[in-house]
């Protein structure tokens, strides 16, 4: 039986458990069939999988040949590839053939709607500066639960102001206000980086951050360049302060973000 037939079966198989409400655990075999399509939709080869799941790349080269890794590798992966938790790890009925290939083909859709954003540890200065100066901007609590909404709020309306005062010091700027003695940029700054830092001791999560080139709606602003805050839980994400990378939305609505417009 060669690898065609191997994977036929396995499919049939996972058909026949759909049809009668059996539970079970994907197999390796499924996993390393699965995780390369989903890798090859997002244009990824296996080293960025490997980057965005902050695991090593003989881990990802593991998972592709059917070979045993850790449970922690495989939820990395999983939620690299936008998987729910537990995706390759918990026992649950899977789809019908057909219902699978009904995702795939959603899965397929939404990702050719994001783009890759360089990220990093969201720790410096000139980090704060670059996101301030974007015409607008995200900040993502959700991995982290509705408990940290208040939290959210005040460091995004933060960097709204610190946005504020850098138009109001830039003199071709509408928003351009003639003042004795400048914005210290530094003080600003150190304020958002405390907010930050406070928001991940209190939810024992690390801030990514970067900044890219978004489309809108807005004929007069057809394109944007939109900073990225996203938070994510060292309990249940660890290999996320490794990550550089993110995906994000290549179309935005800018109504619906903290604005810095000319």
């Amino acid at each position: 039986m060669d690898a065609f037939d191997d994977v036929a079966q396995e499919f049939a198989e996972l058909d026949d458990m759909a049809r009668n409400g059996i539970a079970g655990t994907p197999s390796g075999k499924l996993i390393a069939t699965y995780v390369p399509f989903l890798r090859s939709m997002l244009g990824w080869k296996q080293d960025a999988l490997a980057s965005f799941a902050g695991v090593s790349l003989s881990s990802i080269q593991r998972i592709e040949r059917g070979e045993a890794v850790s449970a922690a590798s495989l939820n990395k992966v999983a939620s690299a590839l936008m998987q729910p938790a537990g995706a390759f790890t918990e026992p649950r009925v899977p789809l019908t053939s057909e219902e699978a290939t009904r995702k795939l083909e959603q899965e397929a859709e939404r990702l050719q709607h994001t783009v890759i954003v360089p990220v990093r540890r969201l720790k410096t200065q000139p980090q704060i500066a670059d996101i301030a100066k974007a015409h607008c901007f995200f900040v993502d609590t959700s991995r982290l639960g509705s408990a940290f909404d208040c939290e959210r709020a005040v460091l995004g309306e933060t960097l709204e102001s610190v946005s504020f005062f850098l138009m109001s010091e830039e003199k071709g700027s509408i928003f351009h206000v003639p003042r004795q003695e400048p914005v210290k940029r530094r003080e600003l700054y150190t304020i958002v980086l405390d907010l930050v830092r406070r928001l991940e001791h209190d939810a024992t999560a690390v801030a990514l951050a970067g900044t890219y080139q978004a489309q809108t709606e807005v004929k007069i602003f057809p394109s944007v360049e939109v900073g990225l805050v996203t938070f994510f839980p060292k309990r249940t994400d660890p290999g996320a302060v490794k990550r550089k990378a993110l995906l994000a939305p290549a179309r935005v609505d800018i109504a619906t973000a903290w604005r810095k417009l000319p």
